[in-house]
């Protein structure tokens, strides 16, 4: 009988020491890449005229972010959120925040949460909060 009534008081602790914190949503990382080298043509027909076509030295196109999604997944990386120019409104110690989640697809949080780390099980809830056990 003492057993159980134990455990839901264990339960309630373990539930107290879950942590929630404010997420905003944040854009993915932009990789930029070099252009790729044109192709070379050995041998053209006789008569025939070339031209060499310039490309680019390098294409940027900015992602915006997408609403937040709940659900349940893990952190896959930790970084230093990107900051603006002079007057930002991105605090100091806000970090970029990958999660892997449940239905395989990775969404990018902002947040100045503090003890997170790679692997950890997370819960993105509808009303904007990541949620740690």
């Amino acid at each position: 009988m003492r057993n159980f009534v134990l455990a839901p008081l264990a339960l309630a602790f373990l539930a107290a020491c879950a942590t929630q914190d404010k997420v905003t949503s944040a854009p993915p990382p932009v990789v930029i890449a070099p252009a790729q080298a044109p192709v070379v043509v050995q041998q053209q027909p006789a008569g025939s005229t070339v031209f060499v076509q310039q490309q680019p030295g390098m294409v940027v196109m900015p992602v915006s972010a997408q609403p937040l999604r709940a659900g349940m997944g893990r952190i896959e990386s930790i970084a230093p959120a990107p900051t603006a120019a002079a007057g930002s409104s991105v605090h100091e110690s806000t970090k970029r925040v990958a999660i892997r989640m449940a239905d395989g697809s990775v969404q990018h949080v902002d947040t100045v949460a503090t003890g997170m780390g790679i692997g950890d099980s997370v819960e993105i809830t509808s009303d904007g909060y990541m949620k740690r056990s």
